[in-house]
């Protein structure tokens, strides 16, 4: 009886590890993001180039960035959002301060939400340099192109 109950145990422990890594049939059937950013930008306290990037949901707690130039991918951790609203085109949204842009949201078609970044350290000194409370930064988006 006591092995019977360790894999029963084991078993019920297998989904709630897989859970939040696992695709949800919505995530599956979202088309990527890929856009032109026309500015270097921070995402994640990484420095990002200028360029075209595209960009996968891959939970809802997760997206990839996958830079078309050099090829390179990243995971990044995100927060959800819903809006009531299905969204027919994808963005990205920055923040911006002075010069310096940071990737804030990330609007992917065909779901009525948007995957948010928690400012880092480095976007909040930045901030308060430029003496900005965050609701009055500038918003700046690079609208999506549609995926080949």
């Amino acid at each position: 009886m006591s092995r019977i109950s360790t894999i029963g145990k084991l078993l019920l422990v297998i989904p709630l590890i897989a859970g939040p890594f696992a695709p949800t049939p919505a995530a599956q059937a979202q088309e990527d993001v890929t856009a032109s950013v026309p500015f270097e930008f921070s995402v994640n306290n990484q420095r990002m180039v200028a360029g075209k990037y595209q960009i996968k949901l891959v939970s809802n707690r997760f997206l990839v960035l996958h830079d078309a130039s050099t090829g390179k991918s990243q995971f990044l951790m995100v927060s959800p959002a819903w809006v009531d609203v299905i969204q027919s085109r994808g963005r990205l949204v920055f923040h911006r301060y002075g010069s310096s842009h940071y990737l804030f949201q990330v609007w992917i078609p065909g779901r009525s939400g948007y995957s948010e970044f928690m400012p880092t350290r480095s976007e909040r000194q930045t901030m308060l340099a430029a003496k900005m409370p965050f609701s009055h930064a500038n918003v700046v988006a690079a609208l999506s192109t549609p995926t080949q």
